[in-house]
């Protein structure tokens, strides 16, 4: 009884200590600061990576660049990281500032039915954050127009002048953060409006390292 018993725990660890690698190293060899041709390359030659797309690039202005714009490029694709999470579909993106990889979002979809997987998910993605990134900020995501809560997340950094990036100019800032939100279904009467019915819980795992780039702290 007590071999079964240690066995079973030993099974248990080993797929949580594979749960908390899966997501870090299926995306570890996609180094920030790489360009988009060499990106490119390696997201073709992944097989967990499939149905890629470029997507919209454009200029933005940064005041703090003494004038000058910036170039945001990114591609997506769909991850497969079916051994990871239980989300119904997710959707991956690499974006560029000035030709340099600067942040990796991962953007996973749950049907209506699955919040309890999406609750778990999330709940394991923080544990397993916070023992490579130690300093942890918790925060409410706001919507801007109504003041309304849309969502909750956490942030997590490995330095002290990361976390406290908003009392100092200039961080280059290294995090990862995670979030939950909801989507809802539309509906057209005389217009398109969005209704109370929930079409997808998500989970948004958001890593930036600003430090290949020109951006800081003071905008991105």
């Amino acid at each position: 009884m007590k071999t079964t018993l240690s066995l079973f725990v030993l099974v248990i660890i080993c797929a949580l200590n594979s749960f908390s690698q899966c997501i870090v190293n299926g995306l570890h060899i996609y180094e920030m600061g790489s360009n988009k041709y060499r990106l490119l390359k390696q997201i073709n030659s992944d097989k967990a990576m499939s149905d890629i797309v470029m997507g919209i690039s454009l200029w933005e202005h940064r005041d703090y660049l003494n004038g000058d714009s910036t170039f945001f490029s990114f591609v997506s694709c769909k991850f497969d990281d079916s051994n990871c999470l239980n989300e119904n579909s997710n959707r991956l993106y690499f974006e560029f500032s000035d030709d340099k990889l600067y942040q990796i979002i991962l953007k996973c979809y749950y049907n209506p039915s699955d919040l309890d997987n999406c609750d778990k998910d999330f709940e394991k993605l923080k544990q397993e954050f916070s023992k490579t990134y130690p300093l942890v900020h918790s925060y409410n995501s706001i919507n801007d127009e109504t003041n309304e809560q849309e969502g909750e997340g956490y942030t997590f950094y490995k330095r002290k002048e990361d976390s406290e990036f908003q009392d100092n100019c200039c961080v280059k800032i290294e995090s990862v953060d995670i979030r939950t939100e909801m989507s809802y279904e539309t509906s057209y009467d005389t217009g398109w409006h969005q209704t109370g019915k929930i079409s997808d819980y998500l989970i948004v795992v958001k890593f930036l390292n600003l430090k290949n780039t020109r951006l800081d702290s003071r905008g991105y």
